[in-house]
């Protein structure tokens, strides 16, 4: 995860939650950055599969690689941790986070190009002039590593008898997908259901993709439910949020919405819930994972 620090040279006017606003613009000057062809959609480009922009913005996989989740999803970079700032003064800074899974950890020198390149190009509303002036690496451990010892220190706590506090830092919109979900009968799952599930594909679609993990050996969503029966929901405060966004790839207005706030979450299958949980903080979860959506935190209470 490498953190990136942008200083106003112009004053700056961003959206709310402009994850969205911050990575198309990373995206634009990562394009203009690598692009052999210039054509102007990638598209039947002939130098796709080498290409970094169509791995890193797009997640595009060439054909002799097993995805295991279709040509365009997920992509190995996203974004995290932006600060919510919706105007920024000359001289004052913004950070955010970029992490890279697999394969893009080796092409953070073009991101790092891409967001110097913004300087060039402007952020926000009126392209607002803005310097790179800090770029340097947060965590570079495996990220199984980064799981065992999160996990570590979270058991030790719910050993002691705690519960498990959810953030949710930015929206997180776990959409029910599948015909057996349009029966209006069929009980919906809980939030802890919800969490586990997104988490469980997030990482098993990540590692199929980009670690070729064979298939046989990627659990599946009902099986980590089952184990992790008991989990429940002990409080929740969470509010739903809706953004409005102008998509430049589909040419139309788009409407965002996902959940914040927090929840804690307690029950006889915590402990195994455990290591999906803090995959989900590590990766997020949900949709628009790509532009800083579905962040959680995890804290024991």
């Amino acid at each position: 995860m490498r953190r990136y620090v942008l200083r106003a040279i112009d004053e700056v006017h961003l959206p709310p939650f402009s994850g969205s606003t911050v990575r198309g613009a990373v995206g634009r000057a990562l394009r203009r950055l690598v692009c052999a062809t210039r054509q102007p959609v990638c598209d039947g480009c002939p130098v796709r599969a080498a290409c970094a922009y169509a791995m890193l913005h797009d997640g595009f996989t060439p054909a002799d690689r097993p995805s295991g989740s279709g040509e365009h999803a997920p992509p190995p970079l996203w974004l995290r941790d932006l600060e919510d700032r919706r105007k920024i003064a000359p001289g004052e800074s913004v950070g955010f986070s970029m992490v890279a899974f697999g394969p893009a950890v080796a092409s953070l020198p073009y991101v790092d190009e891409a967001v110097r390149g913004l300087g060039r190009s402007g952020l926000g509303r009126g392209r607002g002039a803005v310097a790179l002036v800090e770029a340097h690496d947060e965590q570079r451990d495996g990220f199984g590593s980064l799981v065992d010892a999160r996990v570590s220190a979270l058991e030790a706590a719910v050993d002691a008898g705690k519960s498990l506090r959810v953030s949710l830092r930015s929206p997180v919109s776990i959409r029910l997908k599948g015909k057996a979900w349009e029966d209006p009968e069929r009980p919906r799952p809980s939030w802890a259901e919800r969490l586990l599930g997104g988490a469980v594909r997030r990482r098993v679609a990540l590692e199929r993709r980009w670690l070729d993990l064979a298939s046989e050996e990627a659990p599946r969503v009902p099986r980590v439910i089952e184990d992790a029966a008991g989990l429940k929901v002990m409080e929740e405060n969470i509010e739903v949020r809706r953004v409005k966004r102008f998509s430049a790839s589909q040419g139309a207005r788009m409407e965002l919405h996902g959940v914040v706030g927090d929840m804690r979450l307690g029950g006889e299958g915590l402990k195994a819930a455990l290591p999906w949980l803090v995959a989900g903080e590590l990766l997020s979860v949900g949709a628009g994972t790509t532009f800083g959506f579905g962040r959680i935190e995890l804290e024991a209470a």
